[in-house]
């Protein structure tokens, strides 16, 4: 009997059953699903007006390192949130209108004040009059006359151009400039974060007078996008029978549908689905009878345990290959984008797998039934899963740390308990890690030039090694192979 015999002794069992067939018109679900998804490009003034909302400029945080790095702009006692930046866009007008809506030239006008100066705006207005003392008080206080813009601008170009940061408190009216922001910084720095957004270049900028003191106003203009890919857009579902109420980048809604879709969504019910179906592969050849034939064969039993193991493997191989390229094509056709980055995904999504056929190759030699490998696999598998989100907490709490410990230039001092979920996740199968890269590979493939750039700085640190997370996910799957076909070869049968 050769080897290359019991691959398709595999394959052939699953397809007997009808469970490959089944899975291929499942995967064909999702590659349907996917073609109905259509992407509307946004218009130029919502472009603007979002960017600018509080859904990005005008949220309670501060940007370090020419905008790679990003801190809430809270207290870190009370949890109060610090003044900062409210932009709001005006005047807006389109001068020449582009084939597509990133091909465009634009001038608007962006206000810039103070949240504390909105809220109590607004405050006013509801309740319809003006508590004049409150207001003078007001206006007395240690910082009320400070440009919280123009320090944003300072620490974005280079934290040691402001004086005076506290690691316990941040308070912006309490740093002190140690040169002047120039017009030409302030220029950068929106061209930066516009340009991040969308791709859209400041061709010129304008500061205007101001209605009232302590604000700002900028007419700007902007011209065509060098990177139609950036441009935002909003996604459409059944074939445009409903609108999604966001709008996203195009590459980022791209990057949604080739990794969350595949990976997170369909790649795991895949897995899973796999685990159930592949439990029976081992048990069944060692029901009694079964396995004295096979045992008389020319054959060692560690090679006939290992082939059966793949042949496991290049089931869900064949599946992932098959969702996969499906959704690549599908999505090629519909955006217009190309990104192979995601065929990363068909090798590490048959890792993952690996992992888990491992443990329930270790259980099946050693229970010989196909219900405790399917319970005892998901359990390992739910294991994992909790151990990779307990990972993923501690990586978000590091990464705020590091840009407060950037802010102050001192070191990151991460709580202990971070460090021990890192820990624990290194030393086992590299679960959440594969996705992981995976994720990373296909998110490179979809961003710009500039956006990965930008980016780089506040991820790449907190990235799992592919060395090292490849490496060890082989180590564990080796050590649990070699102890099967350790317990296989030594039992009697």
């Amino acid at each position: 009997m050769k080897p290359l015999a019991i691959l398709k002794d595999s394959l052939r069992e699953a397809w007997d059953s009808k469970t490959l067939l089944v899975m291929l018109a499942l995967a064909m679900l999702f590659i349907v699903g996917v073609a109905s998804i259509g992407y509307d490009n946004a218009k130029p003034r919502d472009v603007i007006e979002r960017h600018y909302s509080d859904e990005d400029m005008s949220r309670p945080h501060i940007r370090l390192q020419r905008g790679k790095l990003d801190v809430p702009f809270t207290s870190p006692g009370s949890r109060e949130q610090y003044p900062y930046p409210v932009f709001s866009v005006t005047s807006f007008q389109t001068t020449k209108e582009g084939s597509h809506p990133s091909q465009g030239e634009h001038t608007f006008t962006v206000l810039i004040r103070r949240s504390d100066a909105v809220d109590a705006e607004k405050a006013k207005e509801k309740d319809g009059k003006k508590d004049e003392k409150k207001d003078e008080k007001k206006a007395r206080e240690p910082g009320a006359d400070v440009d919280i813009f123009e320090r944003m601008v300072a620490v974005w170009h280079d934290v040691d151009n402001v004086g005076s940061i506290n690691r316990e408190d941040l308070d912006p009216r309490k740093w002190i400039l140690r040169k002047p922001v120039t017009e030409e910084m302030v220029r950068e720095y929106l061209e930066a974060e516009l340009v991040f957004e969308s791709q859209l270049p400041i061709a010129a900028i304008e500061r205007l007078p101001a209605p009232n003191p302590g604000e700002r106003v900028y007419k700007i203009t902007t011209g065509p996008s060098t990177e139609p890919r950036a441009w935002p857009v909003k996604m459409t579902i059944f074939f445009g029978a409903f609108t999604l109420p966001f709008t996203s980048p195009l590459g980022v809604a791209v990057y949604r549908i080739q990794e969350n879709v595949i990976s997170s969504i369909g790649g795991l019910i895949i897995i899973l689905i796999a685990v159930i179906v592949t439990s029976f592969f081992i048990p069944n050849m060692l029901r009694p009878g079964a396995v004295v034939m096979l045992l008389s064969k020319p054959l060692s039993r560690t090679t006939l345990l290992l082939f059966k193991y793949f042949g496991g493997l290049f089931f869900v191989l064949i599946l992932s290959a098959f969702l996969v390229t499906g959704v690549w094509i599908i999505t090629g056709i519909r955006s217009g984008i190309w990104a192979p980055g995601v065929f990363v995904i068909i090798p590490l999504m048959t890792l993952s797998f690996a992992i888990l056929y491992a443990f329930s190759t270790v259980i099946a030699v050693i229970s010989r039934n196909s219900i405790v490998c399917i319970l005892a696999t998901l359990v390992f598998a739910g294991f994992l899963w909790a151990v990779g989100k307990a990972d993923l907490l501690a990586g978000q709490i590091q990464r705020a740390e590091d840009t407060v410990a950037a802010l102050k230039k001192d070191d990151p001092q991460y709580p202990t308990w971070t460090k021990w979920a890192k820990g624990i996740n290194q030393s086992l199968p590299r679960w959440r890690d594969l996705d992981v890269l995976s994720g990373e590979s296909v998110y490179s493939s979809l961003l710009t030039l500039k956006q990965q750039e930008e980016m780089e700085a506040g991820q790449k640190k907190h990235l799992p090694s592919w060395g090292g997370t490849i490496g060890v996910t082989l180590l564990w799957i080796a050590g649990m192979l070699g102890f099967a076909c350790w317990r296989f070869s030594t039992k009697d049968y």
